[in-house]
């Protein structure tokens, strides 16, 4: 096994990215009884969906000062969690900003790749 990294925080669901013999393996945490936020916001009042939008921008805006770009931010890419806790998910496309080419349709270079 060579190439170990292992991305983890509170906000984001943790990963750790691996190669072996040449291929690229990702492990991701499990999300126990977890719920995409888009799924539940039809049945939210209006106070609570303006705080899980601030808690999701406030997630992007920590992602982004780690110099990391989703790229792929969709409601089906942000869950919560049992215990009313909100993670973005889905970090395949993602890349560090400084390697990121991704711009008019530039083929993107992912995270340590």
């Amino acid at each position: 096994m060579s190439r170990l990294v292992e991305h983890c925080h509170e906000k984001f669901l943790c990963f750790i990215e691996f190669t072996e013999d040449e291929k690229f393996y990702i492990i991701t945490e499990y999300l126990d009884r977890y719920t995409p936020v888009a799924s539940v916001m039809a049945l939210l009042k209006p106070l609570i969906k303006i705080k899980i939008i601030q808690n999701i921008v406030g997630n992007v805006v920590e992602l982004h000062d780690m110099k990391i770009i989703h790229s792929d931010l969709a409601p089906t890419n942000i869950m919560t969690t049992s215990n009313g806790e909100i993670k973005i998910i889905d970090f395949g496309q993602s890349c560090y900003v400084d390697k990121c080419n991704k711009v008019l349709g530039s083929k993107t270079k992912h995270l340590n790749r």
